[in-house]
């Protein structure tokens, strides 16, 4: 299991650089729990019951599992702390998908996800 930014889709990578610098900024300095997954260890955490997808964006380097610092010592980190309101709001700002807001939550997750056309038209619209 890696926790390296540089094992990340260079789609995924700069959100999640800019996902860890918002949030040392908010004030809320994130630990990175994991990047790019092996099937391997997929397999492992889908038989442990902490994963439950069985083709994880993780295995793509197109996720990222992180966790607020502050937070680490605690049991089961916490996951009504305002810190993961904090850093779900940047990550969606950013235009990732927050873990947070499945019915199974999972507070350190943020995934990419594919802009849609409409998306780049308003990107672009601005452009010369």
């Amino acid at each position: 299991m890696s926790r390296s930014l540089g094992d990340l889709d260079r789609r995924m990578c700069p959100l999640a650089e800019e996902l860890l610098r918002q949030s040392e900024q908010a004030g809320v300095p994130l630990k990175i729990i994991d990047t790019l997954r092996t099937p391997e260890e997929h397999a492992v955490n889908l038989a442990a019951g902490v994963s439950w997808t069985q083709h994880s964006p993780h295995l793509d380097g197109l996720a990222i599992d992180v966790c607020p610092v502050d937070l680490l010592h605690l049991k089961g980190w916490a996951p009504r702390h305002k810190d993961w309101q904090i850093i779900g709001r940047i990550g969606e700002r950013l235009g990732l998908r927050w873990g947070g807001r499945w019915v199974r939550q999972d507070m350190g997750h943020f995934e990419y996800v594919k802009p849609t056309t409409s998306d780049i038209t308003i990107a672009t619209m601005g452009e010369s």
